[in-house]
């Protein structure tokens, strides 16, 4: 060895392992915290993802309700829940005969349906007009669909369905008051409410007038994740669903597990997250 040079003391190494040691171990911190903020960032979005889509989704089914003469299509209402009608077809009638509606289909007044109608699950709302020089007697009849075909009505495309006896709900001899070339809509009865699956809360829907169970569309929630509030024309809260002309829902999203609070510190928690709209009613007076 030249002269002058000299080796590594013991202090010195036993300096440069702690180093090195607590360089490791800040590393490793960091590297498990960004682990942690990474999952809960994630969680993060996959929790306004769901509270949106399931948003939309009720808006989606909501957006089209109203009041006209066929009455409210708010069927039931509570904080938590809603039934409702869907409208899932119109057209407008070509021929009409004690069980059975014909329904042009062809352009320009096709008959218009977000899906095909389906039999033992949607109905018909049928106009009634009754006196032509009045207004005060038209109203609407509901009517079960029973069977679905295709017809024609004088050489044009016709969908043919198949109903209950309308005389039972029309005075005798007033067949002729359902008016050949009169709207008709299709619709089904459906329930959109909050629930609890699995030691979880759900947003659910299903539809009444095809006998399903609940199925989830969104969540986990949180307790009372699903606020419904109907308002009145003067903005006055009702549960009167003649009276209802907005609603506003508020849907709160949950994960599923507690993460890390986003670079805040402090203990675990579960990710909250809330969205809410405001639907105003078709067809009602404000």
């Amino acid at each position: 060895m030249p002269r002058g040079s000299r080796g590594v003391t013991l202090v010195e190494l036993v300096v440069a392992m702690a180093l090195l040691t607590l360089l490791t171990a800040a590393a490793l911190r960091a590297m498990l915290a960004l682990g942690r903020q990474s999952v809960a960032v994630a969680e993060h979005a996959t929790v306004q993802a769901g509270v949106r889509s399931g948003l939309l989704l009720a808006q989606a089914e909501l957006r089209e309700l109203g009041a006209d003469g066929a009455g409210p299509d708010l069927l039931r209402i509570a904080t938590d829940s809603v039934t409702f009608r869907a409208m899932r077809g119109f057209g407008v009638t070509c021929g009409v005969s004690t069980t059975q509606v014909r329904v042009r289909d062809e352009p320009p007044v096709a008959f218009e349906a977000v899906r095909a109608v389906a039999p033992g699950r949607d109905s018909l709302l049928l106009f009634v007009e009754g006196d032509t020089a009045s207004r005060l007697d038209d109203r609407w009849i509901r009517s079960p669909v029973l069977s679905v075909g295709v017809s024609s009505c004088g050489g044009v495309a016709a969908m043919a369905f198949g109903t209950a006896d309308l005389t039972a709900q029309l005075a005798p001899g007033a067949l002729t008051d359902l008016v050949v070339g009169g709207p008709v809509r299709a619709f089904e009865v459906m329930r959109l409410a909050e629930y609890s699956s699995g030691g979880q809360r759900w947003l659910g829907l299903a539809s009444v007038g095809g006998g399903e169970t609940i199925q989830p569309v969104a969540g986990p929630l949180a307790l009372d994740g699903l606020t419904l509030e109907y308002l009145a024309g003067d903005g006055v809260a009702t549960l009167t669903p003649a009276a209802v002309r907005r609603i506003r829902a508020t849907l709160v999203g949950s994960s599923e597990r507690p993460v890390a609070r986003l670079w805040s510190g402090g203990p675990n928690a579960l990710v909250v997250e809330t969205v809410s709209t405001t639907l105003s009613l078709r067809n009602t007076p404000r």
